[in-house]
């Protein structure tokens, strides 16, 4: 019985680290109710509060509006004082934006917990809109934004960025669950007994 409960248990686990959509931290403040304008000097951004070692995904909800293909690439950034500055920790690949949707990034990369680090899409190329959700719905962090291509950055007086950001959760909490379960399990076991 013990190793039926210890089985369940790793089982869980491995599940809960092979795939961060089981048991990843998410923040998602799509779909959005309205949008600022962006374009390769003008990017608005998101900052947010690490609740995870690693970012495993993060995304903008996005619109071409110009006459020529907006292209963009994903970029996160430190922070001092909550606002991005500095190099970007991580730029991914361009990419072309199309009809309105999210568009997403895999950066892997790892974060400390409890740190506040800020997302934008780059403008490379074109002209474009960001979608943005008000009224604001997530307290760890604040929509920012820079006038000179990311040079400056400001913390901006306007609702959340509509964006989707996925985390891995600390291996401590994904040891406490799976303790959790394999709990639950044998005292559901002991009472089914008696």
């Amino acid at each position: 019985m013990r190793i039926t409960v210890v089985v369940a248990a790793v089982i869980v686990l491995l599940l809960l680290t092979a795939d961060p959509a089981l048991g990843g931290i998410v923040i998602d403040t799509r779909p959005g109710s309205g949008t600022e304008n962006i374009d390769t000097s003008i990017w608005v951004g998101q900052t947010f509060t690490a609740a995870g070692p690693e970012l495993t995904l993060f995304g903008f909800k996005l619109t071409d509006t110009g006459a020529d293909d907006l292209v963009v690439s994903g970029a996160v950034y430190g922070t001092v004082l909550g606002v991005p500055t500095g190099v970007p920790l991580y730029v991914g690949a361009p990419m072309a934006i199309g009809a309105t949707g999210t568009y997403s990034f895999t950066p892997g990369i790892g974060l400390t917990v409890g740190n506040i680090y800020g997302i934008a899409p780059q403008v490379l190329f074109g002209a474009g809109a960001i979608w943005g959700t008000s009224p604001s719905i997530y307290s760890g962090g604040s929509t920012t934004n820079t006038a000179n291509a990311g040079v400056n950055w400001f913390l901006a007086p306007a609702p959340d960025t509509a964006v989707l950001i996925e985390m891995t959760p600390e291996p401590a909490s994904i040891l406490l669950f799976g303790l959790g379960l394999a709990v639950s399990a044998l005292v559901v076991r002991r009472r089914s007994r008696s």
